[in-house]
């Protein structure tokens, strides 16, 4: 009797069960090794919510920043813009970062779905800085018109004192200081000169109007001392006319310098400011990338 086929039988039976095994150990170590990666994605995404919550917690900083500063004008723009600048540099070493921690998402749509974000942030801090380049000669622009504040309450008061000075009869008194008053309204108007050299709107130059007019008020004035040395009653008193009506000339465009500017400030802040509204697309973008991991499509 041959023993070939009942040999035969047993070794088929054992092969068939040894491979059985196999394959359930091999199912359970797939199943396992997938969960195990989807628990990753969720780790290392959650690494880069992280990071871009720092980001967008900087960005409504430096709006709540803007806006103090919008409410409550000053000659600081420039130096708010030079610190933002400096921020979104941070800023785009902090995107870097994500972007490193992004590598390590084990989930290639995922990793798509935050490196969109970052390209997208990236982008929205370049036009920040490129209109930062463009609100920097308005801020200095503003900055040189605010300093004229100064200069122009001095001029108004010499030129009162020189008036003074005349009524009282000192007029060699009222001559120099005429002369200071004049000098103060020129360089008043030389500011805004060089202003309207880095903004074009056309207040700044409308404002001219202004010192123009007070420049020649203290210019008659200083006449009108000249004259009040010589002693010569009636041209002294149709001098007084004629201050008189240029005092009304004055008054007349004495809020030009004031709207001026105002109009700069308001360039000044539609250029710039309004950071989370600029990464308004990176914020959706990223509510879509955290959506991605929420619903498992890992």
């Amino acid at each position: 009797m041959k023993r070939s086929v009942v040999l035969g039988g047993p070794r088929g039976v054992l092969d068939v069960t040894a491979a059985g095994v196999g394959y359930a150990a091999y199912t359970v170590s797939a199943k396992g090794n997938e969960q195990d990666r989807k628990a990753e994605v969720i780790a290392s995404s959650r690494a880069v919510d992280d990071k871009f919550t720092e980001v967008w917690d900087r960005l409504g900083e430096r709006d709540d920043a803007w806006r103090r500063l919008v409410a409550s004008p000053s000659s600081s723009l420039s130096t708010m813009v030079n610190t933002s600048v400096s921020d979104v540099e941070k800023l785009q070493a902090q995107v870097a970062e994500a972007r490193a921690l992004i590598e390590a998402i084990p989930s290639e749509g995922v990793q798509d779905a935050y490196l969109a974000v970052c390209d997208e942030r990236e982008e929205s801090f370049a036009d920040t800085l490129t209109e930062a380049e463009e609100a920097k000669p308005l801020c200095d622009a503003y900055a040189l018109m605010y300093a004229v504040q100064e200069k122009q309450s001095t001029a108004g008061y010499l030129l009162n004192e020189s008036i003074t000075s005349c009524n009282n009869d000192k007029h060699q008194d009222g001559m120099a200081l005429a002369v200071e008053a004049q000098a103060n309204f020129q360089a008043c108007r030389d500011s805004y000169a060089q202003a309207a050299t880095l903004c074009s709107n056309g207040a700044i130059t409308t404002a001219y109007q202004y010192f123009d007019a007070a420049i020649q008020l203290a210019a008659m004035q200083h006449e009108l001392a000249r004259i009040g040395s010589r002693g010569g009653i009636s041209s002294y008193n149709a001098q007084i006319k004629k201050l008189e009506d240029q005092q009304k000339v004055v008054e007349s465009v004495s809020g030009l310098p004031g709207a001026a500017e105002s109009a700069v400030w308001a360039d000044a802040e539609t250029a710039y400011g309004h950071f989370k509204a600029r990464a308004a697309k990176a914020k959706n973008l990223w509510d879509d990338a955290r959506g991605l991991v929420s619903a498992g499509e890992v």
